[in-house]
């Protein structure tokens, strides 16, 4: 059920005139340029974490808020006052990482703010929960390689970011699937020596609108197999209802090369990125090369 979330908009200390102010809630973000300044929402009821940033007179980020954990089960009323006590100021350094690359701060509460712009990312000047993280995030233009390094944002180094790479990364070309549920080419893919360890393959099958498969296969699970038949869940009591993967009309993979453990992966947090969605620790780099198998 969705709830709405409005509010008005100042900064009390940046010295005015202000160009506005960019807010963000969740997946959603918004910049508002006209005064009098305010933001409004309609979101899906949760938790989440309020982040509005607002501009000075040259359009340079000033001041940084955020209000935490807010519980949207009903419309709600919070506005914004920027003071020396609820908000801090903004730094910035060089970012040169490529137009496919941009770094997001993302919130305990899992609100997402793009950080990076017009050749610098900025960051708050002040402490930050200790569970938020930085994401630096690339995809090439193709879509089918992506790279992710993330770090806790109380312990990342304030530095400039140079130019960051995505040749590397092997194209996934080698899979293949039968109709029979049968993944094949398992064992001949191999990371580029500049990517980290090969960590595990995810296969999604789709058939019609209501069959979906989703399979984690992991390199150790696997060894030096190539070939991965899937199980024939049906046959199970209880479970004779379920697809067994067969006939599919749409496979996508990917490979994952990770410096984190698959048990570690999926204990860390689930981040909804446009580029990739994906489980990742507060500190970790991941890549990713896809395949459209079928």
């Amino acid at each position: 059920m969705n709830k709405k979330i409005n509010g008005n908009l100042d900064d009390t200390v940046t010295a005015p005139p202000l160009k506005g102010f960019i807010t963000a809630i969740g997946t959603k973000w918004a910049f508002e340029n006209s005064a009098p300044y305010s933001y409004n929402y309609t979101i899906e009821q949760g938790i989440y974490d309020l982040i509005a940033v607002s501009l000075d007179s040259a359009s340079v980020p000033a001041r940084f808020y955020i209000k935490r954990a807010i519980n949207l089960n009903q419309n709600k009323t919070l506005n914004v006052s920027m003071n020396n006590t609820n908000s801090c100021s903004i730094k910035s350094k060089n970012f040169n990482a490529g137009a496919n690359f941009r770094i997001v701060y993302i919130s305990k509460g899992n609100t997402y703010f793009t950080s990076s712009n017009g050749g610098k990312w900025y960051y708050p000047n002040c402490t930050q929960d200790s569970d938020d993280i930085y994401a630096l995030v690339g995809k090439d233009n193709t879509g089918n390689k992506v790279r992710l390094k993330t770090e806790p944002v109380n312990s990342m180094t304030k530095a400039d970011i140079g130019a960051q790479d995505l040749t590397h990364i092997n194209a996934l070309t080698q899979l293949a699937y039968q109709n029979s549920g049968q993944i094949s080419g398992l064992s001949h893919y191999l990371a580029n020596s500049n990517s980290p360890d090969l960590e595990l393959f995810i296969i999604d099958m789709k058939s019609g609108a209501n069959q979906h498969y989703t399979l984690f296969l992991s390199k150790k699970y696997l060894e030096s197999d190539d070939v991965f038949d899937l199980p024939k869940l049906s046959a199970i009591s209880e479970f004779s209802s379920v697809w067994d993967g067969d006939n599919a009309t749409n496979v996508d993979a990917q490979a994952v090369m990770s410096d984190t453990k698959l048990g570690d992966i999926l204990k860390g947090k689930m981040l909804l990125l446009s580029e990739i969605f994906t489980f990742a620790t507060k500190s970790s780099t991941v890549e990713f090369s896809k395949q459209k198998v079928k």
